[in-house]
């Protein structure tokens, strides 16, 4: 299952995404516009906490003796914070 929700962020997604913007630039929709910022904007919220997963199963070291296992809940944060900043810029 893990395999599959990989192809799937850079797979599906960015395909999304693509057909997204070719509608808005054929339509001038604006609904469409704000679907395909929506998709690029969630593209970078899965490739934050993809990065979190990653880095929370990285084994202990000299410099973290107890592992990385909370970096988690900060590439959390920073996916929240972006999907926010990202939203708000959008009118």
């Amino acid at each position: 299952m893990k395999h599959v929700s990989h192809l799937m962020v850079f797979y599906v997604l960015p395909s999304l995404n693509h057909s997204q913007c070719l509608s808005y630039l054929d339509s001038g929709s604006s609904s469409m516009m704000a679907e395909a910022v929506h998709s690029v904007v969630d593209g970078g919220n899965q490739a934050l906490l993809l990065i979190g997963l990653r880095t929370s199963a990285s084994a202990p070291d000299k410099t973290h003796q107890y592992g990385y296992g909370k970096s988690i809940y900060f590439w959390s944060l920073v996916s929240a914070l972006g999907t926010f900043w990202m939203g708000a810029g959008v009118r």
